[in-house]
């Protein structure tokens, strides 16, 4: 569930001016943040997902230094 506070906790919550907030409470919209985790230039939103992309990359780059 989602907080009703009137205080936004957005990432970008330093460049989101006073009108922008008080849009956001005049119609009862709120917002939270979420975890994005990142491997190389990739974004996932899963732990899971950024993790099995490194083990694969970790072999990939084995197997070519194997083959080297």
């Amino acid at each position: 569930a989602l907080s009703q506070a009137t205080e936004c906790m957005c990432p970008w919550e330093t460049i989101m001016n006073a009108r922008d907030r008080q849009t956001m409470d005049a119609h009862g919209i709120t917002c939270a943040t979420r975890n994005v985790y990142f491997y190389k230039e990739y974004k996932y939103d899963r732990l899971e997902d950024a993790v099995r992309y490194a083990e694969i990359d970790a072999k990939r780059v084995r197997h070519i230094d194997r083959d080297s």
